[in-house]
């Protein structure tokens, strides 16, 4: 059985034991070299202080209330177990480290950390697992499998980690993960690589973004680069950066303030856009403002008002209430409210509701308005007017005018061989698929 030392007074000279040590409430630990080397365990039962570095197998402290300061380093073989608090001014390694608080000043290297209250440490942690009830603190934290912190938790350099979850606040300076999982608000500076990130307060990204799916239950902001496959938000969304994605889901309002370009864009509430904006799908409930060059390849959904102040490309555009806009080239435009255009809307076939009114040029192989509408100019192969429809403005047709007898013209409508070309367009897209040329 190995023997057992115990430690007290101020001064105490300790280089080498063989066995376990005690050292009572008070002691001062010093060595006649720069390591105190021991076999067994050390156990402090109080405050202590080692004014060198340690080697154990064993490391304890043993009073909730103690404060352990070792000013240099910490070399445990086996278990660090700290009731109290140590404070390692120097690296620490250890095979196991459980108990209270620790703070260590240099690095630190353990397979397993489960900490109740608070980890600090101004180096890296290289760990498996590592798991803290309050608070932790690290400069980076490196070949880790996961990271559990019940409180807030704060990474200053880039770290590599597969699973994070914190219950309040996470703050990481970039760094390369597979699942973020945070309760509260997540902040992430530099350059960050990711799989999921799934927050349930505020998150706000400002670097370079790549990623899997962001999920964010209030609101999300960002500056920067951001390319990630999803995006899903309940409440508010504003990013400032680029944005490259495959979807875009917002419960309440989003601001785009750079190019972007997704697949799919839903928006619950009102979305303004001041960047060039290309997608296949935009669904949006409330508001869209573009005030950029936009490009929808599939489909463009507006359920109320729709403001865009440059050109517009779309496949089919579905308007609930009111647009307006500069110029629109699409195949197929329906209109439930009001549509303004101040150069033209060029289609293959383009729909107005009943009661519905459009001002400015609509020009399609086929224009269908329904009752009791109000349009001005019409230019198209085919042209269908239904009761009361007023019209305020010339109708140039090329192929046929079926027009209800309480339809009321303005002028005269005419039916010519060809329609007038339209001014060419400052976009070559435009140009190119002008259907008038």
């Amino acid at each position: 059985m190995a023997e057992e030392k115990i430690v007290s007074g101020q001064n105490v000279v300790l280089t080498k034991y063989d066995g376990d040590v005690i050292v009572r409430h008070g002691a001062t630990v010093t060595s006649e070299t720069d390591l105190i080397t021991v076999t067994g365990k050390i156990i402090c039962q109080g405050d202590a202080t080692f004014l060198v570095g340690v080697v154990a197998q064993s490391f304890h402290v043993d009073d909730e209330d103690a404060v352990v300061t070792i000013y240099g380093d910490l070399g445990v073989e086996k278990l660090v177990d700290i009731q109290g608090t140590l404070s390692v001014k120097g690296s620490m390694n250890g095979d196991t480290i459980v108990g209270q608080r620790l703070y260590v000043q240099d690095d630190l290297t353990a397979d397993k950390i489960d900490l109740d209250s608070e980890l600090i440490v101004e180096g890296t942690i290289i760990a498996r697992d590592i798991d803290v009830g309050g608070k932790l603190r690290a400069g980076k934290i490196k070949k880790c499998d996961s990271v559990d912190v019940g409180g807030s938790a704060e990474l200053f350099k880039p770290s590599e980690i597969k699973h994070v979850d914190v219950g309040g606040k996470l703050s990481l300076h970039g760094g390369v993960f597979e699942d973020i999982e945070v309760g509260g608000k997540f902040k992430s500076e530099g350059e960050i690589h990711f799989t999921s990130v799934d927050v349930g307060g505020k998150c706000k990204l400002e670097g370079i973004v790549h990623g899997g799916k962001i999920d964010v239950g209030g609101i999300l902001s960002g500056e920067g680069e951001i390319e990630v496959e999803k995006i899903d938000v309940g409440g508010k969304c504003k990013l400032e950066g680029n944005i490259r994605g495959q979807v875009l889901v917002v419960g309440g309002t989003a601001k785009l303030s750079n190019n972007v370009h997704i697949e799919t864009i839903k928006v619950g509430g009102k979305i303004k856009v001041s960047g060039n904006l290309e997608a296949e799908k935009i669904d949006v409930g409330g508001l869209f403002k573009c005030d950029a060059q936009l490009k929808v390849t599939e489909k463009l959904s507006v359920g109320g008002k729709a403001e865009f102040s440059q050109e517009i490309i779309a496949k089919t555009v579905n308007i609930g209430g009111t647009i307006k806009l500069l110029r629109m080239n699409a195949e197929i435009v329906k209109v439930g409210g009001e549509i303004e255009a101040k150069d033209a809307v060029i289609a293959h076939e383009i729909v107005l509701g009943k009661k519905s009114k459009a001002r400015g040029l609509l020009v399609a192989d086929l224009i269908q308005v329904r009752e009791g509408s109000e349009v001005e100019a019409l230019h198209g192969a085919t042209i269908k007017l239904e009761k009361k429809v007023k019209v305020k403005g010339e109708i140039l047709y090329t192929e046929e005018l079926l027009a209800d007898p309480t339809v009321n013209f303005k002028y005269t409508p005419k039916k010519v061989e060809t329609l007038p070309r339209l001014p060419k367009s400052g976009n070559p897209f435009f140009n190119k698929e002008d259907t008038t040329n």
